[in-house]
């Protein structure tokens, strides 16, 4: 098996970023769409990106420690497929601000095991001096997933703000499929002296 080339391992690292921040902002950019249709006001549009956030901040210290033990590439792509799946459940079954609440709040879970993931990724396959410029390139996954939620506005016009989650299930997906994996000490879980 061939080292990880830094550039594919960028590509992955911010489109599966982009994908699991990604349902948060949907959440605002189509709440004109969602509100009236759920019957909540614009509370439950800040509940629905607290909720996705929270779950975030919480799940993040035990599922970093979930990447230090299965590695980075499998915790990519799982965080991946959840926030795939969490906008297949939002577009599928929300009828309240409870049935929106819940697959927010599980992509929020997803962004937690997505972060770390990414960063243990990059730390052990792009090499130190090209470092900073790689976690750059990562963090402007957030940002690029503002801007695409933006850009589906036009098409939760056209067709409706579920398959604007859809669609974002599908980048999702992958994005997931898009992590390679590497040499086994890329994705080998961490290991520790006192372990």
């Amino acid at each position: 098996m061939t080292a990880l080339r830094p550039g594919r391992v960028l590509a992955s690292t911010s489109a599966v970023t982009t994908a699991c921040v990604l349902p948060s902002f949907l959440v605002g950019a189509m709440a004109v769409q969602i509100r009236p249709e759920l019957g909540f006001d614009e509370s439950g549009v800040g509940l629905a990106f607290a909720a996705f956030f929270a779950a975030a901040a919480f799940a993040s210290a035990p599922l970093g420690r979930v990447t230090e033990r299965g590695g980075p590439v499998r915790s990519l792509r799982a965080a991946g497929v959840v926030s795939g799946v969490a906008c297949l459940v939002t577009a599928a079954t929300a009828s309240s601000l409870l049935t929106l609440v819940l697959p927010i709040a599980a992509a929020g879970a997803s962004n937690a095991l997505c972060q770390p993931a990414a960063n243990l990724l990059i730390a052990r396959a792009v090499p130190v001096h090209r470092q900073g410029f790689a976690f750059a390139v990562k963090q402007s996954a957030i940002p690029a997933a503002t801007l695409l939620a933006g850009a589906a506005v036009s098409l939760a016009l056209s067709v409706g703000w579920r398959w604007a989650f859809v669609v974002a299930a599908g980048f999702s997906l992958a994005a997931a499929a898009s992590v390679s994996a590497g040499p086994g000490a890329v994705d080998a879980p961490t290991t520790s002296a006192t372990s």
